[in-house]
């Protein structure tokens, strides 16, 4: 198997190429937990476990094993990672059995598909529009969002994002971040912004100095806000302003460093501050005091 050589970037891709065709199929389940454990990527598989277990029940599979394995996971993460990473001399091989689950469902790929289509328009290559599958997807997720915050939400965020569009061309990596720290995960919150690296988005810059906070790494938060206050200020003097005039809004259009990004930001994420007690931290350095808290 790929993993056993070492080779993780070429088992990751042929584990999306399977995820790509099948995403409900339980056995990718197991199979994610185990190369995430057989990386020794704690985070990720107590978050992967979790979300595949919400995940699973959903899909109405509540008592099977796969859903009982997730739970025992997400619980203890170190407990699959020893057993696939073992003593000195173990050198974490995955088991025969989950190999050769890996390969059936490899051998039953059809061919690849593109989920995404450029609509060219006056010499321009033009937006990417998604096919009817994942615009279906976006638009169930939309739903949820309008609906607000409910349990089945963050799941099905970290779905979108995590597994069925990494690339996130619509933008959600901005709610889950924060949704993640709201929830008290800003250690998953940081590894999503962390996968993004160098992000443009405003939204992500300050998810980022959220993140931080709450975990407790203050240096590194405060200057994480000195470049998100540099990439986009209008976004920290918004989510301060005591009474911030609404600016003109086009729906479903954003400019970036402008006042309708500051105010959305503003109007989606001023709630998760104020709950985990980051916004009387914002103010202090804000303002060049010095913060304890």
């Amino acid at each position: 198997m790929l993993a056993d050589a070492g080779d993780y970037a070429a088992a990751w891709k042929l584990f999306k190429d399977v995820q790509r065709q099948d995403p409900d199929n339980p056995s990718l389940a197991h199979l994610e937990v185990v190369l995430l454990a057989s990386q020794g990527e704690r985070e990720q598989v107590e978050s992967r476990a979790r979300f595949w277990a919400a995940r699973l029940r959903r899909l109405g599979r509540e008592g099977e094993r796969f859903v009982d394995f997730m739970d025992e996971v997400a619980r203890d993460p170190d407990m699959l990672i020893g057993q696939l990473t073992g003593g000195p001399d173990d050198e974490g091989e995955v088991s025969a059995e989950d190999a050769q689950a890996f390969f059936d469902l490899v051998g039953q790929l059809p061919a690849p598909a593109a989920h995404y289509r450029l609509s060219a328009a006056e010499g321009d290559a033009g937006p990417l529009q998604a096919d009817t599958v994942l615009a279906g997807l976006d638009d169930e997720w939309r739903e949820v969002y309008r609906g607000g915050r409910t349990e089945a939400e963050l799941p099905l965020l970290e779905w979108l994002v995590l597994a069925l569009n990494p690339n996130d061309n619509s933008g959600h990596r901005v709610t889950l971040v924060h949704r993640l720290c709201e929830s008290g995960r800003a250690g998953e919150a940081l590894a999503v912004c962390e996968r993004y690296g160098e992000d443009d988005f405003g939204g992500m810059q300050y998810g980022r100095v959220l993140a931080l906070q709450q975990l407790g790494r203050r240096g590194e938060a405060t200057a994480a806000l000195a470049a998100a206050k540099k990439n986009s200020p209008k976004i920290l003097k918004t989510l301060l302003a005591s009474k911030p005039k609404m600016p003109d809004i086009t729906p479903g259009m954003v400019t970036y460093g402008g006042e309708d990004e500051a105010w959305l930001y503003r109007t989606g994420w001023l709630y998760v501050w104020e709950k985990t007690g980051a916004l009387a931290w914002l103010r202090q350095v804000a303002d060049g005091r010095p913060a304890f808290n």
